[in-house]
């Protein structure tokens, strides 16, 4: 079959309509990899504003080795299609860049590391996160009907 132009939502729902049951399940899911791509990376580019540290691998006292936080910033497609999730919880860190921490401080006691109660800091909350959610809303409407218009055309020109 010849592919076809989708100008409209009226155009992408009609198409969309006439794929079957297995090709709607993957061009959607297609349609949610791409749009979730855009905020996984929009995500990843406000973080490096944040810490210069954002792509170094650390090794633990143990030994063990912990991979860079934009690797934390992860996206999953729902196995149904229905959705997609983008998180920041893929590595534990990345809570505390974005809500921040109160003023923490250490108990002191004897034979320990710390002998005397240790003031140990407060991380100011960055809200990175919400920032790239933001910025991104408004065009991700969009990206969804276009990225859903080229998965329906791919589908069509393999037929």
């Amino acid at each position: 079959m010849d592919g076809i132009t989708i100008e409209g939502t009226d155009n992408l729902l009609k198409a969309f309509a006439r794929l079957d049951t297995k090709e709607m399940k993957k061009v959607h899911k297609d349609a949610l990899n791409k749009v979730t791509g855009i905020l996984q990376t929009e995500a990843r580019k406000n973080l490096r504003g944040i810490t210069g540290r954002h792509n170094t691998i650390t090794k633990t006292p143990g030994g063990s080795t912990r991979e860079p936080l934009t690797k934390g910033i992860t996206k999953k497609v729902w196995k149904s299609g229905e959705g997609a999730t983008v998180t920041i919880l893929g590595d534990y860190r990345l809570k505390w860049f974005e809500s921040g921490t109160t003023e923490r401080i250490t108990k002191g006691r004897m034979g320990t590391r710390y002998r005397k109660p240790k003031a140990t800091g407060k991380m100011t909350a960055t809200y990175f996160f919400k920032k790239s959610i933001d910025s991104k809303q408004s065009n991700v409407e969009q990206e969804i009907n276009d990225n859903l218009s080229k998965a329906i055309n791919r589908v069509w020109n393999k037929k």
